[in-house]
């Protein structure tokens, strides 16, 4: 029973459970039944499980020293997601290209407030822009005047008003030279037009879009 504790402790580490709850149970699920598969006499189950362990183990380190042979090692993932950088030059190292487009794509252009939200969502969840995001809370707080302002206004502002400030700060001509490359990308927010994909390899999921595989049998993400 310890060694299949042991096993079980394994699995965990494997299964990523911060990330994914599901993802987890799935790994486990997959491993517990890989021992079943091990077992040749029900009687010793714990022996057959511990040789079939050992035998996996040499095979694994045995075929390091081959280079044509296929094995766990080498063998290619099963979702390919792995980013061709010659496709579309990198614009900024602050975010870089990851994944691989599967299929085709449509172009469509962003609404005012589509834009907005996402250009909102990348400047709050950045960490190079959070000394910015200090910078304007203080000077919420400087410039109200006979009150003290609550934290919820504040943080109210911040979230409407600071898409606006920034651009206008950064391009401020006494600190103009000293801003980055990637941090005027950042201000500038999104492009006009938008790629929606049919499918998109990323972090080992295929993410497909809903009505793309309605009529498959499959357990991939479906947005």
């Amino acid at each position: 029973m310890t060694m299949i504790l042991d096993l079980l402790r394994d699995a965990f580490e494997f299964a990523k459970i911060p990330d994914s709850v599901y993802e987890a149970k799935k790994t486990i699920n997959k491993l517990l039944g890989h021992f079943k598969s091990l077992i040749g006499n029900k009687s010793q189950a714990k022996g057959c499980i511990a040789e079939g362990q050992k035998i996996e183990e040499a095979l694994t380190l045995y075929s390091r020293y081959f280079e044509d042979i296929k094995s766990r090692v080498n063998r290619p993932k099963r979702v390919n997601d792995e980013t061709n950088h010659d496709e579309v030059p990198e614009r900024s190292s602050m975010f870089p290209r990851q994944g691989k487009v599967v299929g085709g794509f449509i172009t469509f252009a962003l609404t005012h407030l589509e834009k907005t939200q996402a250009h909102r969502y990348v400047l709050h969840n950045c960490a190079s822009a959070k000394p910015f995001i200090d910078e304007f809370r203080q000077h919420i707080k400087r410039s109200s005047r006979g009150r003290k302002p609550s934290i919820t206004e504040v943080e109210n502002r911040i979230n409407i008003e600071f898409t606006d400030w920034f651009p206008k700060r950064i391009m401020n001509p006494d600190i103009e030279d000293t801003i980055s490359h990637d941090i005027k990308f950042l201000a500038q927010g999104p492009a006009p037009y938008a790629r929606r994909f049919t499918a998109y390899n990323i972090n080992g999921p295929l993410l497909s879009r809903i009505g793309t595989k309605r009529m498959v049998g499959t357990t991939n993400i479906i947005l």
